[in-house]
């Protein structure tokens, strides 16, 4: 069938039932409006802001430190996690057993240890004195001297040492030897061996008996009468010892002990300041004057000399001076 130029027609279907016949409404009313479709959520269809906006610019860098964060909270995930437990140590419950034990115990250590001192250092039978102080070996010397010589008077004993009190008795003129033995809580044991006297120093106020070195110690029973005597009775051989004590020139102890090992058969040997040592020549009538220590060995050989001439005959001396480098005979 032809359709008629201007007037279309639609085929199969009915002009009510076009679009617009839909949108119109009742013959003689105006058509109705379209029905407007409902906005989907902005968060299913997010709309991009225009690219030159303030903010799309904000947005872009809200993105880039949200991926800047999230990169470096991944970094971080993937490092060794710091651990305050060593290699191979105990467990946590097992090491806080284990520490009160050993701490519990080195405080009972010190505690016991301060204990233990403060009872050495205040306890009195720890400390020497007189009545725990035994001395043995005594003759002729004082027991009371040789306590107070060994300076172990009040000490802790321990801090005395045997050798050091040794030394300090062995010191003494009149000490040969010394043994100290020490014994807890507070006992020193002291064996003393006397020195020998050698001779005998007779003044006009009194006898001491003479020790190598010199020194003096006033006599006091008749023991060593026997040892030869040197007669000073003003006693002008008389020097301070190193003792404090009175003791006799060293020099003039040995000069006389030259001539009685010399010539054993003197009796007396004597000393005053004029002449020094001085004696009677054995059998004869003749008196020497030796004089000090000093060279003795030319003074035997003049004393020889001289004795060969009385022997025979030939002189008979008085006095033979051998004090001086030129012996006098008259």
């Amino acid at each position: 069938m032809g359709r008629e130029p201007g007037n279309p027609t639609m085929t199969g279907k009915t002009l009510e039932h076009t679009p617009a016949a839909r949108r119109a409404g009742p013959k003689g009313q105006p058509p109705k409006a379209p029905a407007s479709r409902p906005t989907p959520p902005a968060a299913l269809y997010p709309v991009a802001p225009v690219a030159n906006s303030p903010g799309g610019a904000q947005q872009r860098r809200k993105r880039q430190v949200a991926r800047t964060m999230r990169r470096f909270e991944a970094a971080v995930a993937r490092l060794p996690k710091p651990t305050l437990r060593r290699q191979n140590a105990p467990a946590t419950g097992e090491a806080t057993r284990i520490w009160p034990v050993r701490t519990l115990l080195a405080l009972a250590l010190l505690l016991a240890l301060a204990v233990a001192a403060g009872y050495l250092h205040n306890d009195p039978r720890w400390f020497v004195y007189r009545e725990t102080v035994q001395i043995n070996g005594l003759t002729y010397l004082d027991a009371e001297e040789i306590y107070a010589a060994s300076g172990v008077d009040s000490w802790h004993i321990l801090w005395l040492r045997a050798s050091v009190i040794r030394e300090r008795l062995r010191a003494l003129p009149f000490v040969e030897e010394a043994h100290v033995d020490i014994g807890f809580p507070n006992e020193v044991r002291l064996d003393i061996v006397e020195a020998e006297p050698v001779a005998l120093w007779v003044t006009n106020d009194q006898t001491f008996w003479l020790m190598p070195d010199g020194s003096a110690l006033p006599m006091t029973d008749k023991r060593y009468d026997q040892l030869p005597p040197l007669i000073d009775p003003q006693g002008d051989a008389r020097v301070v010892g190193r003792t404090g004590r009175m003791a006799l020139d060293p020099l003039v102890l040995g000069a006389a002990w030259s001539l009685w090992a010399r010539m054993p058969e003197i009796s007396q040997l004597r000393f005053n300041q004029d002449y020094g040592l001085n004696f009677h020549l054995p059998g004869t009538l003749t008196w020497v004057y030796w004089g000090d220590g000093a060279n003795i060995d030319s003074k035997f050989a003049h004393l020889e000399a001289v004795q060969r001439l009385i022997a025979d005959g030939e002189t008979r001396p008085q006095v033979i001076d051998l004090r001086f480098e030129r012996p006098y005979v008259h």
